[in-house]
């Protein structure tokens, strides 16, 4: 389990490094399905590892593309 958090939280690090290139949409949407991942396969407490982390990834991007919606229509 240890090691499986230590991978998932390097492959984050290099995930958002790379993120420098990105609009602000891709932007959000990357870093809520990264976050997403992260929290769905830590809260299966190590079983369906995947599955959390695919739920998860789903549920961050959706609300990373949310985020976005919302400070594109804010009327500041």
């Amino acid at each position: 389990m240890r090691r499986t958090v230590l991978v998932l939280v390097a492959g984050s690090a290099l995930l958002l490094s790379g993120c420098s290139g990105l609009d602000r949409q891709q932007a959000y949407i990357g870093g809520g399905a990264v976050i997403g991942a992260g929290v769905g396969a830590l809260s299966t407490g190590g079983t369906g590892l995947l599955k959390g982390a695919a739920v998860g990834a789903a549920v961050g991007a959706a609300g990373g593309y949310l985020v976005d919606r919302f400070w594109r229509s804010a009327p500041y």
